[in-house]
């Protein structure tokens, strides 16, 4: 059973170790440096870790399949509408925080962006924490960010590149469309509608009209 099986992350490779056999399985390795961070969920049978050389490797206990998992940088500007999931897999790592997808097909990694002060602290993620009231706990080389995904009542959505230092607001407008289940969103400069589905997440951006021409200022 599971009370008798221990992953070992070592800086040489993933190892299993099953006390009621006493035996050690190598699962795999084909990364140099220290281990940063080591989940696994049960669920699916998998077994993540994060390495020193800014890799995520994924173990299969069904397939005994071993290899890189890709992490895709968290888009800025927003290209879909999505919360994090309180299934998500939070995991330290050197350039950031990776996010495995409550699927466990797709994972994340959100790092800090400069010009906003509410995004993660820079200096790379090295412990993750979720205590017993839900709070996620992200430490940092550069401080702590908490992060309350049960009592989240809203998400900030990038759509375009800004500072939150700039003095002028260039979202102009919002209108959400109950039939079509679509929020239309408008922006003075440059001028575009940006339209995302709530069933979806999907954003279009639309910067011309249905001849082709630029859209002018749009204020409401």
């Amino acid at each position: 059973g599971d009370a008798d099986q221990f992953w070992l992350a070592t800086n040489n490779g993933l190892v299993n170790l099953d006390t009621r056999t006493r035996t050690f399985t190598f699962a795999g390795g084909n990364y140099y440096g220290d281990v940063i961070g080591l989940e696994r969920d049960a669920a699916s049978g998998q077994v993540f870790l994060t390495t020193e050389s800014v890799e995520l490797f994924r173990y299969d206990e069904k397939t005994k399949q071993y290899g890189p998992f890709t992490t895709e940088p968290l888009p800025y500007p927003s290209t879909r509408l999505q919360r994090p999931g309180p299934n998500e897999i939070w995991m330290a790592s050197r350039p950031g925080l990776v996010r495995i997808s409550g699927d466990r097909q797709k994972a994340l990694l959100e790092t800090n962006l400069p010009q906003l002060s509410g995004s993660l602290l820079p200096g790379g993620v090295t412990a993750v924490y979720t205590d017993h009231e839900g709070l996620r706990w992200a430490g940092t080389a550069n401080g702590v960010c908490i992060y309350d995904l049960q009592h989240s009542a809203s998400a900030f959505l990038p759509l375009m590149v800004a500072s939150d230092k700039e003095g002028m607001n260039r979202i102009s407008g919002v209108f959400f469309d109950d039939s079509s289940r679509q929020y239309f969103v408008c922006a003075a400069e440059p001028a575009a509608v940006f339209i995302i589905s709530a069933e979806t997440g999907e954003i279009r951006k639309v910067t011309t009209d249905a001849a082709g021409r630029p859209l002018s200022m749009c204020i409401n």
